[in-house]
């Protein structure tokens, strides 16, 4: 068996980060709500930096260690905080679009860290003049870590503004006005700006005046006893973290060079090249989906294409290393037959397209859903408490491939996979579709029963006053001095009510 009779030390450097992105995605409820969603990401940048800067001049295992979980801390931190501020700036319609776009840059780094670890295979030696291992190698991988978390901190400043759904719920209402406008690039008096805010301004009151006093334990208790909040948790959102992550995907993106021999792929170069070129097809998909399925085809169709996708992939491959025994036992070393060395061009395809499954379908829906459908008084805890179940989930599943390899044989653990997604398909069935709907209108369609969520698009109208709107139809017959009068009194609605609380 190749690469995976040692799963230990390789599957805790891995993995080492999903432990720290727990506690991350744990503290991460607080930090966004208290520092807001654009200051929390500047300092995650700064921890992502400590973590890296502690790698790279690691002298012994443990410190690698430490930095790998520093590094973790800032990744759940990020995937909180990200989907969190991405959906509240968004308008409605383009919220899925804007919601996917975060996994998209995952890619790009995923993609860029896959070319470091190629050219530096290629240009830099792995043993020194005298013969030791070169530490150069691995260190030098780690430079794209440092590089880009420093220019996301410097443009953080010059091109993010903070959630003006932050911003009402914690009473700054006039800077609310301002980068509503701002994102929407509309005066502050239009009329669309004016029923955003008016929207916003409705659910954080009728939430205040519900939720007075609430802590992070009666959040807690509201996602365990609120029957609706519950169902959203636990069937939806965590479900989605549990059967995204089973469907062993994240796991087959780790060690992906292990299973590119086990299709035949031979050398470390070889390798690696393979790598390089699935993280561009992640990166470009990723793109594709955001921009041409999420808000075009809906949430629940597009889904179902990647995990279709991900099936028939994911099948092929388990039956490849089923009649090619010698793959799972020699990898690249075994001799194929002819229609073997085809058979085994197409487990590499199945590689490929297991990866396209995956991008345009769980990996959209487990970043987006869980920051969709929580009401804003939880939504920054919910989504730290999704996040944790997404980390564990995926610490558990890097954890166990190498030794699901060996128990289960190789052929076993994608059976394994195939039948989660079997599962997935049917999860699916009953989610409902958000599709340009209001982010305060949302919480209109869990009023449904469960079995009848899966048709809360056609059930339950969105009756925010944004979707009374478009951008075309409030700039037809509007006189800037009705505009004025409306923003007026708007506003000066919004500051009472804030008073009040």
């Amino acid at each position: 068996m190749i690469s995976f009779c040692k799963p230990d030390v390789q599957s805790n450097i891995v993995s080492m980060v999903h432990v720290g992105a727990i506690g991350g995605a744990l503290v991460a409820t607080k930090l966004i709500d208290f520092f807001g969603r654009v200051r929390s990401l500047q300092i995650i940048c700064i921890v992502y930096l400590v973590g890296v800067i502690v790698q790279m001049t690691s002298k012994n295992l443990g410190q690698l260690y430490a930095g790998r979980f520093v590094e973790g801390l800032s990744v759940g931190c990020t995937t909180t905080a990200g989907p969190v501020y991405l959906v509240e700036a968004a308008p409605s319609v383009i919220r899925g679009v804007v919601g996917a776009i975060f996994s998209a840059p995952i890619y790009l780094g995923v993609m860029i860290e896959y070319f470091a670890n190629y050219g530096v295979v290629l240009d830099v030696p792995s043993l020194t003049r005298s013969k030791q291992p070169n530490d150069l190698q691995w260190i030098y991988t780690l430079i794209p870590k440092v590089i880009i978390p420093s220019l996301m901190f410097i443009f953080s400043f010059v091109f993010c503004i903070e959630s003006p759904r932050w911003l009402v719920k914690t009473g700054k209402i006039e800077k609310a006005v301002r980068n509503l406008s701002h994102l929407r690039k509309l005066p502050q008096n239009h009329p669309y700006v004016i029923a955003e805010l008016s929207d916003i301004n409705d659910q954080v009151e009728t939430e205040k005046q519900a939720t007075s006093g609430y802590n992070m334990w009666r959040c807690v208790k509201e996602i365990c006893t609120k029957k609706s909040i519950a169902y959203r948790f636990f069937a939806i959102a965590a479900l989605a973290q549990i059967l995204g992550q089973w469907s062993g995907a994240n796991a087959i993106t780790l060690y992906a060079a292990q299973l590119f021999s086990l299709a035949g792929v031979a050398g470390a170069a070889g390798k690696l090249k393979m790598m390089a070129i699935l993280g561009v097809v992640k990166f470009v998909v990723a793109y594709f989906a955001a921009f041409f399925l999420i808000d075009i085809v809906g949430r629940k169709k597009t889904l179902y294409i990647g995990l279709g996708v991900q099936i028939v992939s994911v099948l092929y491959y388990a039956i490849f290393l089923t009649v090619v025994p010698q793959a799972a036992n020699k990898g690249a070393d075994g001799t194929f037959t002819p229609s073997q060395a085809r058979a085994s061009k197409a487990a590499i395809a199945s590689i490929f397209f297991n990866a396209i499954g995956w991008v345009i379908g769980w990996n959209n829906t487990q970043y987006l859903i869980g920051s969709e459908i929580f009401p804003l008084h939880i939504r920054s805890f919910a989504q730290s408490a999704v996040m944790v179940v997404h980390f564990a989930n995926m610490y558990g599943n890097a954890k166990a491939l190498p030794k699901m390899m060996i128990a289960m044989h190789p052929y076993g653990a994608f059976y394994f996979f195939a039948g989660v997604m079997v599962l997935g398909m049917i999860w699916s069935f009953l989610l409902p579709e958000l599709k340009g709907r209001n982010l305060e209108a949302v919480e209109e369609v869990f009023t449904l029963p469960w079995y009848k969520l899966r048709h809360g698009d056609v059930l339950v109208q969105d009756h925010s006053q944004v979707n009374k709107l478009t951008h075309g139809d409030s700039k037809c017959g509007d006189s800037e001095s009705e505009n004025m009068e409306l923003s007026k009194e708007t506003l000066d609605g919004v500051r009472v009510s804030e008073k009040s609380v």
